[in-house]
């Protein structure tokens, strides 16, 4: 389970990011972000449709194993991001790693492009 601080409430938040932020398309997943002024800890949250598995022990299987990889990879990831993982049908079948390989990528792309030039 991720820390607190690392969590993003989809009540308060999934409009807002539905909204402002910006999406990035992946093999496994797609990633709605925004960067905000107030948070200095990256923030995630993951979900996974019922498009991806029917099963629900399955869904939260694959819920557990990437709030997982994050939690242990949180350092790897910019401040101030906050981001809802939408995960597609072929993260069932992936390990681990290219997961956090995938996600890394992303996330550093998108952070290089949007720092201002100082």
């Amino acid at each position: 389970m991720l820390n607190i601080s690392n969590r993003l409430n989809l009540r308060f938040h999934h409009n807002r990011l539905r909204q402002i932020g910006q999406v990035k398309h992946s093999l496994l997943f797609t990633l709605v972000y925004s960067y905000t002024v107030t948070n200095d800890a990256p923030k995630f949250s993951v979900v996974v449709s019922k498009k991806v598995s029917k099963s629900a022990v399955t869904r939260n299987c694959l819920k557990r194993k990437i709030t997982e990889i994050i939690r242990t990879n949180i350092h790897q990831f910019p401040n101030k991001l906050e981001a809802i993982i939408i995960l597609k049908k072929p993260a069932l079948t992936t390990t681990s790693t290219e997961v956090l390989t995938d996600l890394v990528k992303i996330t550093n792309t998108i952070f290089l492009k949007t720092q201002p030039n100082s």
